[in-house]
Order: C-alpha cells, then sequence, then structure tokens
C-alpha cells in the first residue's frame, strides 16, 4: 500500500465507548491521517451495555453518504460492522465503484456468543465482500466460519488463511486465537508465508470491546506507512496489549487507543516500531505454508 493522507473507515458509531468508528477513528488520526467517517449503525453505546439504544442507518441515507466516497480520493476504506442485510447491501453496492484497496474486518461473531448477525448479512460478507478485500482480519470464530475450517493449531490456522486468501484478499490476519490462558495468538498470511505472533494475555475480569476495531484501524495506517505486512501485525497486536492495559486502569470495558497510542507516539513519529516490539514481550515465528 502506498503512502496515504485520506481514509474512509464504515461501521459502527456509539456515542458512549470506543468501539467501531470510535475506536477506529482516533488511532488513524493519530497517525496522521484525514479520516473520512461513516455509520452504518447509530447506538448510544456498546451492544448489551447499560442504557443501550439505536438503530441502523437507513439504507437511503447510507447510499447518499457512501456515495460521496465516489468522489474522494481515498488511498484505502475499511469496513467493520455492517449492521443488517439492506445496509450490507448499500455499502457493498459503492464499494464496488472504488478503485482504493479494502481492509474488512468481517465482524459476524466470536467465542464463546457464536453469530450475532443474520445470515443474510453473512452470506454478503463471504461471497460479496471479502473477495472485493486486499486484506482480511477474521478472529478465530470468523476464520473458521469463512474457511469451514476448525482452527485447534498452527497447521489449521495457516489452512484456514491460505482458503481464505484464496477467495481475494493477499493479507489475511486471524486474530484472538487463545492458545491458553498464557498468552494471546494471531496467525499472519500473505503471499504463501505465514507468521504466528504470541502476545502475553492480559487477563481482565470483564470482556473489554473494541479490540478487533483498533486492530484492523491500526494495521491498516502502518501498512500505508510502507510497514512491512508481519511487522505492522505485531506493531498493531502491541499497541491493542496497551490499550488493553489502560482499559483495565481505568476501568472501562472498552479500549483506550488515545492513551495507547500517546504512550509511543515519538516511536509511531519517527518510524521506531521494533522499540514498541521490545515492550510487549511479542514471539514470533515463521510458519510453513507447504501443502
Amino acid at each position: 500500500m502506498k503512502m496515504s493522507t485520506r481514509i474512509a473507515i464504515i461501521e459502527s458509531h456509539v456515542v458512549d465507548g470506543n468501539v467501531g468508528n470510535r475506536a477506529a477513528q482516533p488511532v488513524l488520526e493519530l497517525l496522521g491521517f484525514d479520516v473520512l467517517v461513516i455509520p452504518t449503525v447509530l447506538y448510544t453505546c456498546r451492544v448489551g451495555a447499560p442504557g443501550f439504544a439505536g438503530q441502523e442507518t437507513s439504507p437511503e441515507l447510507l447510499k447518499d453518504l457512501t456515495g460521496y466516497l465516489t468522489k474522494c480520493d481515498l488511498q484505502a476504506t475499511v469496513i467493520g460492522y455492517l449492521g443488517g442485510a439492506s445496509g450490507a447491501g448499500v455499502v457493498l453496492d459503492t464499494l464496488g465503484k472504488l478503485s482504493c484497496p479494502l481492509v474488512v474486518d468481517p465482524v459476524m461473531g466470536d467465542y464463546p456468543g457464536g453469530l450475532y448477525v443474520p445470515r443474510g448479512v453473512t452470506d454478503k460478507i463471504i461471497h460479496e465482500l471479502i473477495p472485493l478485500a486486499k486484506v482480511v482480519t477474521p478472529n478465530k470464530f470468523e476464520a473458521e466460519l469463512i474457511s469451514d475450517i476448525s482452527i485447534s493449531c498452527d497447521s489449521d490456522a495457516i489452512a484456514a488463511a491460505k482458503k481464505i486468501a484464496s477467495l481475494g484478499p493477499e493479507i489475511v490476519v486471524i486474530t484472538s486465537c487463545h492458545q491458553d490462558s498464557t498468552w494471546a495468538v494471531n496467525y499472519v498470511y500473505s503471499r504463501d508465508r505465514g507468521e504466528l505472533q504470541k502476545f502475553p494475555y492480559i487477563e481482565s475480569t470483564r470482556t473489554i470491546y473494541g479490540t478487533g476495531d483498533m486492530f484492523t484501524a491500526l494495521l491498516t495506517g502502518l501498512l500505508l506507512k510502507d510497514v512491512d505486512v508481519f511487522l505492522a501485525s505485531a506493531v498493531a497486536a502491541a499497541l491493542v496489549s496497551e490499550a488493553l492495559k489502560f482499559s483495565i486502569k481505568t476501568n472501562r470495558d472498552t479500549v483506550q487507543p488515545v492513551l495507547a497510542l500517546n504512550k509511543f507516539r515519538s516511536y509511531l513519529q519517527t518510524g521506531q516500531y521494533q522499540a514498541i516490539m521490545k515492550s510487549t514481550n511479542c514471539i514470533r515465528r515463521m510458519i510453513s505454508c507447504e501443502p
């Protein structure tokens, strides 16, 4: 990906908390990008939190908002939570008219809760959206759903990533493959190369939301700065880990991206990505991608 100034993000928006656009926009702005934000839904807070209310952006309004992107000079578009099938269809219609790379976080479900979007949306994501993407960042549940491969070891993860890549994407990052209570594991696959990336597991008494949104935004921004995909993924995961620590420290149930990036602002501004890695105890290991 080339250096850029303008990135569009199309995903959920909340009044309170850092999920969806609220987790992605500050990350990209702190990395120096001009961010165009389109909400697929408008909620008070994350789904399931006290006081939750809101609704999907109407297809008519979403058509107007996404249509504007065809008039913009974009270097990338990030796609997250799409809402219902009608909204997903509108977004897909617009994406077919854009020439910039697409980065897709295929938000469909997670363990242990399972699927949390309608089947009509999963079909559109798997069969229509992912083939358009250059980069996809499914979690383990979503990777298994897309690839129809159960992931229980390294070879399973790489097989799933290769299956997903065969649909069109050049880069596949499978996140949140927890092997035990000690490590959080991501798998990165690109152009017949694979890497396992392990980070110390951040233990919390409650679920912290917005990690996938923050990770995908960071990965996008770093790739646009021409950072190698494997290093970009590791740095993104390291910064998400820092955001989780701040969430626990401040007693929040969503990620704290601004606090995390401010801690490493000077390193990010000067491209000292290895310095960020040294502070996180990341373990990186290449994985054979041979059949």
